[in-house]
């Protein structure tokens, strides 16, 4: 038994270690927003994680300038994600150089919504007391 669990704790780590972003020591993908099939992805244009956009809109708010569009890659007014009965999510693409170009607004799925719980628990300050 003890075989089996020091091989599964081998496995974990070493899928892992590869993986962890250099900058903050989270995985890549984990705070990235899984998006639905058929839903529009700008072409040339990078996903910001929820991580990245949570930092963004405490440092400098949501940046001028982006073109808001639904998920079917239709220009929509910069306000449509707070209209409707449910609250929509904003998905910001950057461009090579990290400048927000774009931003999807898409309905809130059950696995948005974990996500979205994820990202406040995980950058939940840490009292050192």
């Amino acid at each position: 038994m003890r075989k089996i669990s020091l091989y599964i704790i081998i496995i974990l780590i070493s899928s892992c270690k590869n993986d962890f972003n250099q900058n903050n020591g989270i995985t890549k993908d984990r705070f990235l927003m899984p998006s639905l099939p058929g839903d529009y992805v700008p072409k040339g244009l990078r996903k910001m994680s929820i991580l990245e956009m949570k930092k963004l809109s405490e440092d400098i708010g949501i940046p001028p300038g982006i073109v808001y569009k639904n998920n079917k890659g239709e220009v929509v007014a910069k306000d449509y994600y707070a209209t409707g009965p449910e609250p929509r999510f904003m998905q910001f693409y950057a461009n090579k150089a990290g400048d927000v170009e774009e931003s999807v607004v898409l309905e809130m799925t059950p696995e948005m919504k974990a996500m979205m719980f994820l990202m406040r628990v995980a950058t939940l300050p840490v009292d050192d007391k």
